[in-house]
């Protein structure tokens, strides 16, 4: 028996070194594999770039083919800012009836690492109503050229700010999705008399933190050695497992960017509830209800401090809930800006 025992404890012995050396193995592979990543990764370009022209070249022409999903804009600007040129896209009947043009118009401000093309499903029918103007985020992938460095939300707000200056813009109403509502909350808070209304469409960072694995995933996404595939599968769980998601010319334009842009941006910080608080500018806001960005409980719960929101959670919606709710979202959109011009008093 006692040699029985022994040979058992033999085996174990055995089988938790094999198992330790697999770990340690599995570990350094691992280290080694991410400091692979890191090492291509690593520039001293303090600016968003391109990793390569070939990368660059790809990417214009995937642009190119995105662009097909929005009507022909009325007009294509290249805005000079203090840290670049900014992309804007505006869109507006041929034919408007006369108070057309004395409303302000709507800014429609993407999501991290989305250019101008991820608001198809919105700009053509907004603009029944009023001018919308479509951007490509400074710093990001797109058309826009940033020039220099940003360094925090004040400098994302400034650069924004030159934008509507530049376009000639009095007021404007910010429509944000994602990392376009912290930016657009971000104008709101260091320029509240150019904002007409905020409209704020599952935000990240602002009313609750973002979820590990969000993070996680994003930056696994944009590692240069990781498989195609994963990018395509990180797309698809943003968007809560579209088929569209894959096969749509804006998929392949975002996991083209994700892979081969250098974004050098300001880490995004969470919004406190002091500052919610400082923000009085009219806001209606709409968190998906299965949104893999943030808990959207915990989110309508820190909302509360916002002295001047409406805000509800859409039950079924995605992370990608203005193209899948379009039609309702679009319609609120219209509504609610509307009814903020209706009740601004008149000079």
């Amino acid at each position: 028996m006692r040699r029985h025992q022994g040979t058992g404890t033999g085996r174990l012995g055995r089988s938790l070194r094999y198992g330790a050396a697999g770990l340690g193995g599995l570990v350094l592979l691992t280290g080694a594999f991410v400091g692979a990543n890191l090492a291509l990764l690593a520039d001293d370009v303090p600016v968003g770039h391109w990793r390569s022209e070939a990368a660059r070249a790809e990417y214009e022409r995937l642009y190119a083919r995105a662009m097909e999903l929005l009507p022909p804009p009325a007009d294509t600007a290249d805005v000079r800012t203090g840290f670049g040129t900014v992309r804007t896209y505006t869109f507006e009947p041929a034919v408007t009836d006369p108070s057309y043009a004395g409303r302000a118009p709507l800014l429609l401000l993407p999501g991290f690492g989305g250019p101008a093309q991820t608001w198809y499903a919105s700009v053509e029918e907004l603009a029944t109503e009023r001018r919308v103007i479509v951007i490509d985020t400074l710093g990001m992938p797109g058309a826009s050229v940033q020039d220099r460095p940003i360094t925090s939300s004040r400098e994302q707000a400034a650069w924004l700010h030159d934008v509507v200056t530049g376009l000639g813009l009095d007021r404007v109403h910010l429509v944000g999705f994602s990392f376009g509502g912290l930016n657009a909350v971000h104008y709101a808070r260091y320029h509240p008399d150019r904002v007409a209304g905020l409209c704020l469409l599952d935000p990240a960072y602002v009313f609750a933190p973002v979820r590990p694995a969000f993070l996680v995933g994003g930056f696994a996404a944009m590692l240069p050695l990781v498989p195609d595939a994963y990018a395509r599968w990180y797309t698809r769980w943003i968007s809560g497992g579209s088929d569209a998601a894959a096969t749509s010319p804006l998929a392949a334009l975002l996991d083209h960017g994700r892979r081969h842009y250098a974004t050098v941006l300001p880490v995004p910080e969470q919004l406190t509830d002091r500052e919610l608080a400082t923000i009085t500018t009219p806001t209606w806001a709409v968190l998906a209800g299965r949104s893999v960005v943030h808990d959207p409980a915990a989110a309508l719960a820190a909302a509360a401090a916002m002295p001047d929101l409406t805000i509800r959670v859409e039950p079924g919606a995605s992370h990608a809930l203005h193209i899948e709710h379009r039609a309702t979202l679009n319609r609120e959109i219209l509504e609610f800006t509307a009814a903020q011009e209706a009740a601004a008093p008149h000079p």
